[in-house]
């Protein structure tokens, strides 16, 4: 029982090793990234929508990201203000085709 324990830590910190390194992630750390929209199409955090955040850069470049699951989390992806953010959720009942199951 210990060694399963083992795996799923392991496969929980690759996801979240994962989700941070993602080019279409919010940048972290010392970058700096002046985003001229964010656009959410479920509106902001909702858990039983797959949405999708639509994000225009400065030069133009046009970029999505679309909530999805993964290990049974469900990767929320919505917009403060005209910054786009993520987050991981636990959804009580499991997560399928990007949302909380309700």
């Amino acid at each position: 029982m210990q060694q399963k324990e083992i795996v799923l830590a392991l496969l929980f910190a690759a996801l979240l090793l994962l989700s941070a390194c993602s080019p279409q992630q919010t940048p972290t750390g010392n970058a700096v990234l002046d985003i001229k929209k964010c656009i959410d199409s479920d509106s902001g955090k909702n858990t039983t929508v797959k949405g999708t955040i639509d994000a225009s850069l400065p030069d133009g470049t046009e970029y999505q990201d679309e909530d999805r699951c993964a290990f049974g989390l469900l990767i929320e992806h919505y917009c403060q203000g005209s910054l786009p953010f993520s987050e991981n959720i636990r959804c009580p009942k499991g997560c399928e085709n990007g949302a909380c199951k309700q």
